[in-house]
């Protein structure tokens, strides 16, 4: 629970960033978690999030809600067995996704190598 929490603290703290700074996705986790302090976001400190995107979401190509900006640095073992991991999308979302191959297939799909 509080890490899909800190994935939706963290996606408000992105898409309320680029709202207020025309657009532009916030350049580092570090702006992220003082984003979240100024807007009332807790993080509980329980995942540690990776920058996994870098450039203008106006140069994106596919829709926001499908290109991950954020990711957590480590997976963890869900209640089914499968390894999890927390996303937060260009679009300010966030997605818990479940992979069998270390999110090698999800990732080559969602993730804009620069």
């Amino acid at each position: 629970m509080f890490r899909t929490a800190d994935g939706r603290n963290f996606g408000l703290a992105c898409a309320t960033y680029a709202v207020d700074h025309d657009g532009r996705f916030p350049s580092s986790v570090e702006e992220v978690s003082a984003y979240c302090a100024k807007e009332h976001l807790a993080l509980t400190g329980t995942n540690q999030f990776e920058m996994v995107f870098k450039g203008s979401p106006n140069d994106l190509k596919l829709p926001r809600g499908t290109v991950a900006v954020f990711r957590e640095r480590e997976a963890w073992r869900a209640p089914n067995g499968k390894m999890a991991r927390i996303y937060v999308m260009a679009d300010g979302s966030k997605q818990t996704i479940l992979s069998d191959d270390d999110f090698q297939a999800w990732e080559a799909e969602h993730i804009i190598a620069r």
